[in-house]
Parts: C-alpha cells; sequence; structure tokens
C-alpha cells in the first residue's frame, strides 16, 4: 500500500527515496511470506530484517543518498523489529517457554506499533518522532 502511495505521488516530485525505499520494504515482505530462510518463522523474518538492513544501507551507501526521515524511521524500525524477533524466537525456541510473560506483551505491542510507524514514515516521510533530530545530535556529539 506505501509503495502503490508512494508510487502515485512520485509522479511530479524528483525525489523518488521514498518510492525506492518502499519497494525494497514490499519486496522483502512479500518474500517473507513465499521463501523460508528458517522454518521457524520468528528466526525467518529475524533474517529477512537483516537482509532489508543491509539491502538499504547498501543502496544508500552505493547510490551516496544522504540520509532522509523515512529511511532512519525503517532502520531503526527494523532494528528493533529484528531484536524483537530474535528474543521471541529464543525465549521460544531455546529456552523452550510456553507461558506468556512480559516480553510476549512487548512483541505483540511492538511489533505492530513499529510496523505501523514505518508505514507512515513511508507514507509522510517527515520527522514526526523526532528521530531525525537524535540522530544528528547522535552524530555531533560523536564527530
Amino acid at each position: 500500500m506505501a509503495f502503490l502511495f508512494n508510487l502515485a505521488m512520485s509522479i511530479n516530485k524528483n525525489d523518488r527515496r521514498p518510492l525506492i525505499l518502499a519497494f525494497i520494504m514490499m519486496l522483502s515482505y512479500f518474500l517473507s511470506g513465499v521463501l523460508e530462510l528458517s522454518s521457524f518463522h520468528y528466526l525467518n523474518w529475524f533474517y529477512y530484517d537483516l537482509v532489508t538492513i543491509i539491502i538499504i544501507v547498501a543502496w544508500l551507501k552505493l547510490k551516496q543518498h544522504p540520509i532522509f526521515y523515512a529511511a532512519i524511521y525503517i532502520l531503526m524500525g527494523l532494528l528493533l523489529n529484528s531484536f524483537l524477533m530474535l528474543s521471541i524466537y529464543i525465549d521460544i525456541f531455546v529456552y523452550d517457554n510456553t507461558t506468556p510473560w512480559l516480553l510476549w506483551t512487548i512483541y505483540s505491542l511492538g511489533v505492530n506499533s513499529i510496523d505501523i510507524m514505518m508505514i507512515l514514515a513511508l507514507l509522510l516521510n517527515k520527522d514526526f518522532l523526532k528521530l531525525g533530530a537524535l540522530v544528528s545530535h547522535i552524530k555531533a556529539k560523536a564527530c
């Protein structure tokens, strides 16, 4: 949906970065539903999130695009989602836990909230949570 919206909106715009980012995300979500990298769903989603992060960072570096708000939100969302996916995988399949606890609630609310945030980032390409300002602040402190 975000890809189609960006496709329609890019007709009159020179900046196609949000469109390409939306295409990468659409392709990642589609492939994760079709091709399995692991027989465990959580681990499969974790792998796809990592591969998607690598592809986005490589695309930004290869094309020498400056970082933009949608990319910041997508990369942070994918990092958080991958952490949650790996955590729930370890809890259920490594520790063999079958009793719901706080992590399961954090996972359920977190993944869905992060997905909504990433969709909004693709649609708006605005710094609505001030994450861009935070990244700029961290970069300034590091230099």
